[in-house]
């Protein structure tokens, strides 16, 4: 249950906001919220151990995350391209019989990265062109297209020109991410693949599409070998033999071998971890990346530590009742319906009653105003514009994703009005209190780096361009 609960808390963590439970039921003052808890008397000075084999495995993740699918052309992938441009010429009146000129300088792009290819960012006439063409990896598609009216086709803009888009990086190398099809045939005392009573070839596996991580070591090391060099599609399918190693974990397999029928269905290129990739992600170089990483962890630890440690004294009456009912309103909206009622779900879910429920969701809330009381933290008006203006920007983005006409200054506006007229002082100076508290939790412990346990279970890319 414990695990159940951690999992829960460092969700609510600074997300839970009391003040949307008792607006204007309550007295504002931070101080009348602190007496009901017990913070860990060592929580001052606190060592936390953050494992190497975890960055490395963040690390992974995101560059597994944005690893740049080859295959083909489909709305909403990230894609390397080749596109090249042309002037164009006709033959007669009719011009019918175009004829490929000179590379337009500055419009002839190699590697071209397109990011969610059909959204319109790079430019929607050949972002959709692509698309509708739906380009194999082993093919090249050209055609003659009008340029749109964009600046950023200068002199070019509007007119008509040859257009090329190729794939690039085609064959499997090692570093790769592929999505693979296979099948898993054994075989007789000739070497042959086996056939069953009815004359069948004899599988023993079969996949329509697994993700490998090729330099991994997450496959047996033949059938992994096997890829390399392969290119996708049918037409390219591949038989390897393999051989399971002798420790094994299936018996039967222990040392045996086998044939893998194999077609690779799709490739990403993984990024190279380098300074420009972590740009991505708004760092400067790959050692503030991975100190932001460990930073984080060790924050979430903390926050989790405090969560754990930390005692009721009493519980908060008013607010206790504020958050009963705002959990009684989500019974209609969704409990309801995928639990039939509130109390199963966090049974289900969380392995508690909807009363343990309630008072732990309190918790985090409680132990950032005891924290600002026990310090004597109290905002500034520079803290309380910049809370202000925090939450403005929360709000404006939200409203810039949930209406697709409205413009910035718009959705702007409409953020103030919420922030001034719904939410008020309370959650401004809520907001203040919690990044005050934040920013002096991360003060309050010491981290201790701890070198990876098993390396070679972790994927750390190559540094090398691929």
């Amino acid at each position: 249950m414990k695990k159940k609960i951690i999992s829960l808390l460092l969700v609510l963590v600074f997300v839970v906001s009391l003040t949307s439970c008792f607006k204007d039921e309550r007295n504002y003052d931070y101080k009348d919220l602190t007496e009901y808890l017990t913070l860990p008397k060592d929580y001052k000075g606190h060592v936390v151990d953050v494992e190497q084999d975890y960055i490395n495995q963040q690390i992974a993740s995101y560059i597994k995350s944005y690893a740049t699918s080859l295959y083909k052309a489909v709305k909403g992938d990230d894609i390397y391209v080749n596109l090249k441009f042309a002037e164009v010429s006709f033959l007669d009146t009719d011009k019918t019989k175009p004829v490929k000129g000179n590379a337009i300088t500055g419009l002839d792009k190699s590697n071209l990265f397109i990011d969610e290819l059909g959204d319109g960012n790079y430019n929607k006439t050949i972002e959709d062109l692509i698309i509708t063409w739906g380009v194999e990896i082993t093919n090249t598609k050209e055609e003659v297209v009008t340029l749109p009216n964009d600046e950023m086709f200068g002199e070019h803009a509007g007119k008509q020109v040859y257009l090329s888009c190729e794939f690039v990086n085609m064959a499997v190398s090692n570093g790769d991410i592929v999505k693979v099809k296979y099948t898993g045939y054994r075989l007789d005392d000739n070497g042959e693949i086996k056939l069953n009573d009815k004359g069948e070839k004899d599988t023993f596996d079969s996949s329509d599409g697994t993700t490998f991580f090729i330099g991994a070591n997450l496959a047996i090391e033949d059938f992994e070998n096997g890829m390399i060099g392969m290119l996708l599609g049918d037409a390219n399918k591949k038989q390897i033999k393999a051989t399971f190693p002798d420790d094994y974990a299936s018996e039967e397999f222990k040392g045996k071998t086998v044939i893998f029928e194999i077609t690779i269905l799709d490739k990403r290129i993984v990024p190279t971890y380098d300074d420009e990739f972590v740009e991505k992600f708004q760092y400067e170089t790959t050692k503030e990346f991975e100190e932001s990483l460990i930073s984080d962890y060790a924050y979430n630890s903390m926050s989790e530590y405090l969560i754990e440690k930390s005692t009721y004294i009493k519980y908060p009456k008013k607010e206790y009742k504020a958050l009963k009912q705002q959990f009684e309103d989500y019974d209609d909206l969704y409990a309801t319906t995928q639990y039939g009622s509130f109390e199963n779900f966090v049974l289900i879910q969380y392995g508690m009653t909807k009363d343990e429920y309630i008072k732990t969701s309190m918790k985090p809330n409680l132990i950032f105003y005891t924290i600002a009381q026990v310090e004597n933290f109290v905002p500034t008006s520079a803290d309380l514009a910049t809370a202000k203006e925090s939450l403005i920007q929360d709000f404006t983005e939200q409203y810039k994703q949930s209406y697709s006409d409205i413009t910035d200054a718009e959705a702007r506006h409409m953020a103030i009005e919420y922030v001034e007229q719904y939410l008020g002082t309370a959650a401004i100076y809520e907001e203040a209190i919690f990044d005050i508290v934040d920013k002096y939790i991360r003060t309050q412990y010491t981290i201790n780096l701890v070198d990876a346990k098993d390396e070679t279970v972790i994927v750390r890319p190559s540094l090398e361009e691929k």
